[in-house]
């Protein structure tokens, strides 16, 4: 009897020691332990109690829901070896998450989980941001028309469209004829649908309509000789144009030419080339951000069964080396 109380106390005693050891390594985890650990986890496995991790937004997957004000993002981390990590952050809430953008950096908390293979932060995690995204080019006034300016104009709450005319609204002067500007005209999914870098002739420019909902990027000629210049290596009809710090409504609704925008900046994304053979739709699509969509399609592949649910609906196919899901299949 008594060796087994004392069994049952040495049980105890390393059941506690093992505990202590348990907190104390918590103590000392650090992030990149934090996302190994959670790579590794088994499809509906997750990690013991609350983590924390710091990483940039790589995709908005869910825009923000007022009614209850949370937002579903992606965001990067970096693995113990260095190495770039997706998490998903599922209907995460914070302060700025009516505002937060892809290229923020924010620390997110809450409990990590495999949801079906995929790695994520469950519902109503929390962040606070750490720093805003910028782009790489400059905008520095709201419908501005000055020496060396960049500009981005918006259609006026008021209903004027054109160059021309979104300018006279505030300037009286319908002499000014943009032809000292080079423009790039973003239609509302933020794809661009012209680019002229003509400046110093009457190339027309005047009468040039801003897109419902869009926008345009005025680059005064002055500013050749300015890194935004380079712009126009790399922008292309088809590209995509992501905006930072920029409230284009606040734009529409500005009462004065050349406002001040403070910290806003733009990002050329190169065009989205749609794969064509079976390798490359098989390849895009793993390359794919978690929760988000491969534009283009719709997209065929050829593989085995290697599961399918009672109903028949549902199955997994092996294509390749690579494990697809058809879901809701006809």
């Amino acid at each position: 009897m008594k060796k087994r109380i004392l069994s049952m106390i040495l049980a105890l005693a390393m059941v506690l020691s093992l505990g202590l050891t348990v907190i104390a390594d918590d103590a000392t985890e650090s992030e990149a332990d934090i996302v190994d650990a959670a790579f590794k986890l088994e499809a509906g496995q997750s990690l013991e109690g609350a983590k924390t991790l710091t990483g940039k937004v790589s995709a908005i997957v869910t825009a923000y829901n007022a009614k209850y004000s949370n937002v579903t993002v992606n965001i990067h981390v970096l693995d113990g070896n260095g190495a770039e990590k997706a998490i998903h952050c599922y209907q995460m809430k914070g302060d700025d998450a009516a505002t937060v953008e892809v290229g923020d950096t924010i620390k997110v908390t809450g409990t990590i989980k495999n949801f079906n293979g995929l790695v994520e932060f469950d519902k109503n995690c929390t962040f606070v941001t750490v720093s805003k995204a910028a782009g790489k080019y400059q905008i520095k006034t709201a419908i501005g028309y000055a020496a060396k300016d960049v500009t981005i104009i918006t259609r006026l709450t008021s209903g004027e469209s054109t160059l021309t005319d979104i300018l006279y609204k505030f300037r009286n002067d319908k002499y000014r004829d943009w032809n000292y500007y080079a423009i790039i005209v973003v239609g509302s999914d933020n794809v661009v649908t012209l680019v002229n870098s003509n400046y110093g002739t009457a190339y027309g420019k005047a009468d040039v309509e801003v897109p419902e909902g869009g926008y345009i990027i005025g680059i005064n000629g002055e500013a050749a000789s300015d890194p935004v210049w380079g712009v126009f290596d790399e922008v292309e009809v088809g590209s995509q144009i992501r905006l930072y710090n920029v409230d284009l409504a606040a734009v529409a609704a500005v009462t004065t030419y050349g406002t001040a925008l403070e910290n806003a900046s733009f990002d050329v994304i190169p065009a989205f080339v749609a794969p064509t053979t079976e390798e490359e739709i098989l390849a895009a699509a793993f390359a794919l951000e978690p929760g988000t969509a491969l534009p283009g399609g719709p997209y065929s592949l050829t593989g085995v069964v290697n599961k399918k649910t009672d109903n028949k609906t549902q199955v997994n196919i092996t294509v390749g080396d690579k494990d697809v899901l058809c879901y809701q299949m006809n």
